[in-house]
């Protein structure tokens, strides 16, 4: 049975893509099909160039206080306190651990967390235990126009934060 139906629905096609490709119309079309894959036109694209994710330099990560720990009652949950002392917004990535036996753990963020300028925000990796970590590290970047300058916020047209 699906064999007589993909057989039916492929005559169909073929006899509706005959109709569409004579004349005028379907040479539009087929034309249209043709060029505008290789225009990569995107409704988002723009002309002007947009702030740019960056790693932080080493100053700008001093400005940064990363706190690490457990909270009353949960010994299971590794929590970070992420406090941005900058002039512009951060977005921290990932965490990695290195606990007490060797072993390293990480943890994607996903959402990225999003720390506005002179805010502080919260993240978790569940299942490291108190006593566990031996040391931490947070990953994070900002945006800059063209690159440079000072962390911007890629959400707003003017880039202040």
């Amino acid at each position: 049975m699906r064999g007589v139906w993909g057989w039916v629905l492929s005559e169909v096609f073929r006899g509706v893509l005959r109709g569409a490709l004579r004349g005028f119309w379907g040479v539009a079309l087929g034309f249209a099909l043709a060029v505008l894959p290789a225009q990569a036109w995107s409704p988002f694209a723009s002309n002007k160039e947009g702030p740019q994710e960056v790693t932080l330099s080493a100053a700008e990560r001093a400005k940064l206080a990363v706190n690490a720990g457990w909270a009353k009652g949960d010994t299971h949950t590794l929590l970070f306190e992420i406090r941005n002392g900058l002039d512009g917004p951060v977005q921290c990535n990932s965490a990695q651990v290195e606990l007490t036996d060797g072993k390293k753990v990480g943890k994607v963020f996903l959402p990225k967390v999003f720390v506005p300028a002179a805010a502080a925000r919260n993240a978790s990796i569940p299942g490291i235990e108190k006593g566990q970590m031996r040391q931490y590290a947070v990953d994070c970047t900002c945006f800059k126009v063209e690159g440079r300058g000072r962390c911007v916020n890629p959400l707003r047209s003017n880039g202040n934060s």
